[in-house]
């Protein structure tokens, strides 16, 4: 009886050491964007005042339609359609982002005054991806929480 209780203490303190141990971390390696980008600032941008604030992520995409039927090679747009929350928030910068075969784009859109009409106001933009020097191949784009593919020729 002596013998098992030592055995399951040892056993108990090895399952304790091992519990404080454990593996090392395993290094992981963020990809790292190849470029970034901004588009044009829209015709209908905000200029920003006192009062403003920045949103991001306040404009609700409803459609992404990618064209890439162009006269220039390899020459992509993109166009983005939805509506902001109300009349004072409008689209101040288009950013776009491509990290391997994504390409991310972002709308930052500005609230400017407190006495607002609270009604949806449409938006139409239109982006012209940075396709430089890509191989032909399957694209992905992202914008909000729409994602659509497109192929490069």
């Amino acid at each position: 009886m002596k013998r098992l209780t030592v055995i399951l203490l040892g056993l108990v303190v090895l399952f304790a050491l091992a519990a404080c141990g454990g593996t090392p971390p395993t290094p992981t390696v963020a990809p790292t964007p190849t470029f970034t980008t901004l588009a044009p600032t829209p015709a209908n941008a905000a200029t920003p005042q006192s009062g403003a604030t920045l949103m991001p992520n306040v404009a609700t995409v409803e459609s992404v339609v990618v064209n890439t039927q162009s006269t220039t090679p390899n020459e992509v747009e993109v166009t983005i359609k939805g509506y902001l929350p109300n009349s004072c928030t409008k689209i101040v910068r288009i950013e776009q982002q491509r990290i391997a075969d994504t390409f991310t784009v972002t709308l930052e859109t500005l609230r400017e005054g407190s006495n607002c009409i609270e009604v949806i106001s449409p938006f139409e933009e239109t982006v012209a991806l940075d396709t430089t020097g890509l191989a032909p191949g399957t694209y992905i784009v992202s914008v909000q929480d729409t994602t659509i593919t497109f192929d490069l020729k």
